[in-house]
């Protein structure tokens, strides 16, 4: 197993979780009312060492994730609304003059 996968597998084994966020919003009631209503996403997330936050996307709360390698998983709300198109179907713009 990989150290990754070895720090994953303590984290899991110890019940540690990975540190809360630091900022000065954490102790702030209106954050611990957001951070309350995402612990379904976070605490499995910070169970296996991944730290977490949320903060406000383009229309809504969003769970920002920090992954080993420093990029990041964005969870959230769909920005557009569902299509009838299926998946993997583009939608194509078609020039309403041509036959």
């Amino acid at each position: 197993m990989d150290a990754d996968g070895d720090n994953l597998a303590e984290a899991r084994h110890t019940g540690r979780l990975a540190p809360l966020p630091d900022h000065r919003h954490v102790g702030a009631p209106w954050w611990q009312e957001l951070w309350s209503r995402h612990s379904h996403i976070t605490t499995p997330l910070r169970q296996r060492g991944l730290e977490c936050d949320i903060e406000y996307g383009l229309s809504a709360y969003i769970v920002r994730v920090s992954l080993p390698d420093d990029s990041h998983l964005i969870i959230g709300p769909p920005q557009e609304p569902s299509s009838d198109r299926p998946p993997g179907t583009p939608r194509v713009d078609r020039d309403p003059r041509a036959p």
